[in-house]
């Protein structure tokens, strides 16, 4: 199951995951901006506001990925929760849940406390039931280099020379979520997701 497919990471996310010949049930609030494709279903309906779409999407499904953002985190992740699929990923951000004290000053400054409150309880949330948060660190629309830095350490990760979290692709966060449907290291975890080296040549860099 899919919530959040047509945003920046889902739109990557669904493509691989149509590559990789998964059937996909992905829930938009507009269909329209999904392609049709023999193994997606499309059901209509708002994470925030359907909860029977959101059972609908969910049920039957190995796994729920969300890739939802904005100022609705707690609501989506309440309506997933409510479903309770036997698998979920959902996409926060570095920072919250612990995960960097830095980060998550300068995600205040950015957001707003209740912005940032709205995704530190959804991550919350997702972690109090047993299932994972996904916290990319700062993200970007550049091309992917097709591998990343998954970890459970806790901190910035890699950053540039001001200090700053260097920022991943879209695109690489994606491939991460479509590696762990079959891949189940990171269930019921925090997981931070970083830029991996440029001379590091596997693809999906995982490190524990």
């Amino acid at each position: 199951g899919l919530i959040g497919g047509t945003g920046g990471i889902g739109t990557h996310l669904l493509t691989i995951l149509i590559q990789r010949n998964y059937t996909v049930r992905a829930l938009a609030r507009s269909p329209a901006k999904l392609r049709s494709h023999e193994r997606l279903t499309v059901v209509k309906g708002d994470v925030t506001a359907d909860e029977a779409a959101v059972l609908e999407v969910c049920q039957g499904c190995d796994i729920v990925l969300s890739t939802v953002g904005g100022c609705v985190m707690s609501e989506m992740a309440a309506n997933i929760l409510k479903a309770k699929p036997p698998r979920f990923y959902c996409v926060t951000t570095l920072g919250v849940g612990g995960s960097s004290e830095e980060a998550a000053e300068m995600l205040t400054q950015m957001i707003g406390k209740a912005n940032f409150d709205d995704y530190d309880n959804a991550d919350k949330r997702v972690r109090s039931n047993g299932y994972t948060a996904v916290r990319p660190t700062s993200l970007n629309d550049k091309k992917g280099i097709n591998k990343y830095l998954a970890t459970d350490e806790i901190g910035m990760g890699p950053i540039d020379r001001f200090g700053y979290p260097l920022a991943i692709a879209r695109s690489d966060v994606a491939l991460f979520l479509a590696d762990c449907v079959e891949d189940t290291q990171w269930d019921n975890k925090g997981v931070q997701v970083h830029k991996a080296a440029s001379s590091d040549k596997r693809s999906g860099c995982n490190v524990s």
